[in-house]
C-alpha cells in the first residue's frame, strides 16, 4: 500500500525551502485586489437588498398555528452591511465609500460613540443624491431624557438637506419628548419621496405635548406615504392637523401608540378626534391601536362613511374606546382579521365576519354575548382563562341551526386557555357535525368546502395547545376521524409569542 507521502505527491528529499516558497509569503484582507472586492462588496448589496417584507407562511407545530410571519431582512443594525465591512480596515472602507448605492441605507444607533452617529455626515455624502433609508434606534434604555433627545436632534439637522430624498424613515427611541416633531423641522416641509415614516417611542411624554398650539394642516404634507407608525406626541399633532391630508388615501398602514390624553388640559384629544382621522381614508390595509387613552366623547355622527380596514389590531385600548371602535363604527363585511389583546370588552357586540384573535382578555369577562354576535369563520384564543369547559359547552349548546353560537365557525384554535376537558371538545365536534348533516338531508360532510349552505358549520380544524396534560391515541384517533386537521400539545411554551396580523 502507498504510503500518504506517495499519495500526495510528496517526496522527502525535496527542497522544502524551494517547495513552501509561495506559502512564505501570507496574503492579508487589505491585499485583496479592489476589483475583487467589488465583485463581492456587490453580491452582499445585492443579497441585503432583497424586498425588506417577505411573506412567509410559518407553520408552528407545536399548536398547529399557520401565521403570516413578517420578516425584515433589513433590520436596523449598524453591524450590518455596509458598516461590518467598513470597520475592517481602511482600504475596505475606502472601496465601500466610494459605491454610493451601498450608503443608501444608513442605520444609526443613537449612541454618540458610535461610528453610525459620528459617521453620518460622511455617509450622507457617500450617498451622494440617491433615494434614502433612514433607521435610527436607541440601542440601551436611556437614563437622561434630554440626552436621548440631543442625539435625535442633531440627526434631523445633518438630515435636513438630504430629507427631500428619503424613501423611509424610521426612529425608535424610549421618549415620546425625543421624537422628531412631525409639523415642524425637517418633516415640517412638503416630503415627496417618503413612503414611510415611524416616529415610535416607548413611554408617552403628554404635558409637552398636550400644551402644543394646534398646527395648520398646510404643515402636513406628505404626498407618496402609505405607511405611517406615530407614538406619543406625534399622535397628536397628526390628529389635530392631518384629517385634511387623510381623505381620500389608500394607506398599507397606519399604527397609533403610546398616547395618553390629560383630561384636566383641554389640548388632549377625544374619541371625536380620532375618528375624525380613522374615518377618512378610502382604505386602511392594516391599523393598528396600542395603548391609547382618550377623552370620552361621542364618535363624529356626520362620518363621510363607515370605517375601512383589511386587518385590525387593538392592544391595552381603554374600554371606552374599545366599545366604540366596535360598537358605534360599523366595521365593514370586507375586513378580513380583527387581533384584541388586553382589552375590556364588557358590553360590546362584534357583527363581523373577519378572523377574529382574542388575546389576555382579562380572567373576569364573560365573552359569550360576544363571540356569540361574530359569526366568521376562524377563531383563536391565546391565554384567555375564560375559555374553559363551560364557554365550550356554550358554544355547543343548541339544538338547531339558528341555536348555535358562531355558526359559521370551520377552524378553532385554543392556546393556554382555561381547564379543557376531552369529552366536553368531542361534544362540540360532534353536535356541529350532526347538525351539519342534518341540514344536509343526512349526507356525510367530507371536507370544509362539501357541506353546500347549510347554516351551522362543522369543525376541519382544531388546535388546542397547553392543555396540561396528553391525549390517548384512541381520542387522538377520534378527533382526526371527526376534523381532519387536528393538533393537541400539553405543553404551554411555544405559543406565547405568535401573531395573526
Amino acid at each position: 500500500m502507498s504510503s500518504r507521502s506517495e499519495l500526495i505527491g510528496f517526496n522527502q528529499s525535496d527542497d522544502l525551502s524551494i517547495s513552501m516558497a509561495p506559502c512564505a509569503q501570507f496574503a492579508t484582507i487589505s491585499s485583496l485586489p479592489t476589483e475583487l472586492l467589488l465583485i463581492i462588496f456587490e453580491h452582499l448589496y445585492t443579497e441585503e437588498t432583497q424586498p425588506s417584507c417577505l411573506e412567509a407562511l410559518v407553520l408552528y407545530p407545536t399548536c398547529g398555528l399557520r401565521l403570516h410571519l413578517r420578516t425584515d431582512k433589513l433590520s436596523p443594525s449598524p453591524a450590518l452591511f455596509p458598516y461590518a465591512l467598513a470597520d475592517v480596515c481602511t482600504s475596505w472602507k475606502d472601496v465601500v465609500s466610494a459605491v454610493p448605492k451601498f450608503w443608501t441605507r444608513l442605520l444609526i444607533s443613537l449612541d454618540d460613540s458610535s461610528s453610525s452617529f459620528k459617521d453620518l455626515s460622511s455617509h450622507l455624502v457617500s450617498s451622494c443624491n440617491l433615494p434614502l433609508e433612514i433607521h435610527a434606534e436607541t440601542p440601551a434604555r436611556p437614563e437622561d431624557p434630554s440626552r436621548e433627545a440631543s442625539l435625535v436632534s442633531s440627526i434631523m439637522k445633518l438630515l435636513g438637506p438630504h430629507i427631500f430624498r428619503c424613501l423611509k424613515l424610521s426612529i425608535k427611541c424610549r421618549y415620546s419628548s425625543s421624537l422628531p416633531s412631525l409639523t415642524t423641522g425637517s418633516l415640517g416641509r412638503t416630503v415627496e419621496s417618503l413612503h414611510c415614516l415611524k416616529l415610535e417611542c416607548e413611554e408617552d411624554g403628554y404635558q409637552a405635548m398636550t400644551k402644543r398650539n394646534p398646527v395648520s394642516t398646510s404643515q402636513f404634507s406628505f404626498r407618496s406615504l402609505t405607511t405611517l407608525s406615530l407614538s406619543g406626541t406625534n399622535v397628536f399633532e397628526f390628529c389635530t392637523a392631518g384629517s385634511s391630508w387623510m381623505a381620500g388615501r389608500d394607506m398599507h398602514s397606519l399604527s397609533l401608540s403610546n398616547y395618553h390624553a390629560n383630561d384636566s388640559l383641554s389640548g388632549g384629544l377625544s374619541h371625536a378626534d380620532l375618528f375624525d382621522i380613522l374615518l377618512y381614508p378610502s382604505l386602511i390595509h392594516r391599523l393598528k391601536l396600542s395603548n391609547i387613552r382618550l377623552r370620552i366623547s361621542d364618535a363624529p355622527t356626520d362620518a363621510p362613511h363607515p370605517l375601512r380596514v383589511h386587518t385590525m389590531q387593538l392592544e391595552d385600548l381603554q374600554p371606552e374606546l374599545t366599545a366604540t371602535l366596535l360598537n358605534t363604527v360599523a366595521l365593514p363585511h370586507t375586513m378580513q382579521s380583527l387581533h384584541i389583546t388586553r382589552c375590556a370588552l364588557h358590553e360590546v357586540s362584534l357583527t363581523a365576519h373577519c378572523d377574529l384573535v382574542l388575546e389576555d382578555i382579562p380572567p373576569d369577562h364573560s365573552l359569550i354575548p360576544f363571540v356569540g354576535d361574530w359569526d366568521g369563520a376562524r377563531l383563536t384564543f391565546l391565554r384567555c382563562p375564560f375559555v374553559d369547559d363551560a364557554f365550550l359547552e356554550a358554544m355547543t349548546d343548541g339544538g338547531s341551526s339558528d341555536e348555535f353560537m358562531c355558526p359559521f365557525l370551520r377552524e378553532l384554535v385554543v392556546s393556554n386557555c382555561g381547564a379543557l376537558s376531552v369529552p366536553v371538545l368531542k361534544e362540540l365536534v360532534r353536535k356541529r357535525r350532526d347538525v351539519a348533516e342534518a341540514e344536509m338531508g343526512g349526507e356525510e360532510v367530507y371536507d370544509a368546502f362539501g357541506f353546500g349552505f347549510v347554516v351551522v358549520r362543522p369543525l376541519f380544524r382544531l388546535v388546542v395547545s397547553g392543555a396540561g396534560y396528553g391525549l390517548g391515541a384512541e381520542d387522538r384517533d377520534w378527533f382526526e376521524r371527526m376534523v381532519g386537521d387536528f393538533r393537541w400539545d400539553a405543553d404551554s411554551g411555544a405559543s406565547t409569542e405568535l401573531h395573526t396580523l
